[in-house]
């Protein structure tokens, strides 16, 4: 999900939205790319993760409206309004490091938060879109493109051919192997991206060896969890 630019909205639809999202069964990572203010702050927290680029904010306050009334109305509204503040407090709390009065101050001054001060303090997990991760993500993508290209190709050259058992093999067979080279090369990159500096330290065969072994261990870990579970089965 993400929260491009949003300065919020009804505290009662964002909460709806944010019981809803909790309740999914999914993984649910937010994105918040511009500002999250307001209620779509309570939105973000759904997130089992939450990333926020540094250029990033979010903005938090307490719940305001309009009223009108005589001033047994007036009381009233007031009294409702910190009823609904313990409610959207709760989805706050639920994530966030920092201790209830801490959370308190910042609600009643309408706060502000740079991606980092929602880091140190709960309302978000991690900031993204460093270089090395895009680039990964990008080559990721590439090597899709190519995995869907390559099935495009199987499916035309067995096209004159009646679909039997033997022909449905071979083409399993044959986008097995692009997908095992597909992921070797996704789980290679992303290994470089991760053991930098040991070029420096270490023999080039050596440093090819450890993104091998590490490669191996990975794929053959998988095939064994899948094997066991079609044991199990």
């Amino acid at each position: 999900m993400y929260i491009l630019i949003h300065c919020g909205g009804s505290t009662f639809q964002g909460l709806a939205i944010y019981n809803l999202l909790k309740q999914h069964k999914a993984q649910i990572n937010t994105y918040v790319d511009g500002i999250a203010a307001s209620s779509a702050s309570i939105i973000a927290m759904a997130g089992d993760k939450i990333y926020m680029p540094k250029t990033s904010l979010m903005m938090i306050h307490n719940c305001w409206t309009y009223t009108m009334g005589n001033a047994k109305e007036l009381r009233k509204t007031a009294a409702d309004m910190d009823k609904i503040a313990v409610a959207y407090k709760e989805a706050y709390l639920d994530k966030i490091k920092i201790d209830e009065d801490k959370l308190n101050q910042l609600l009643e001054d309408e706060t502000y938060l740079t991606a980092k001060e929602c880091i140190e303090m709960g309302f978000a997990d991690e900031i993204i879109e460093s270089k090395e991760e895009n680039n990964v993500n990008q080559y990721a993508n590439m090597s899709i493109l190519r995995l869907v290209n390559k099935v495009k190709e199987s499916k035309n050259e067995y096209k004159n051919n009646t679909l039997n058992d033997e022909i449905i093999n071979k083409i399993a067979e044959k986008i097995s192997k692009i997908l095992e080279q597909s992921a070797k090369e996704i789980a290679n990159k992303i290994i470089e991206q991760n053991c930098k500096g040991s070029a420096k330290e270490e023999p080039t065969g050596l440093n090819n060896q450890i993104k091998e072994d590490a490669w191996t261990s990975f794929f053959y870990t998988k095939i064994n969890e899948k094997e066991g579970k079609e044991n199990e089965n």
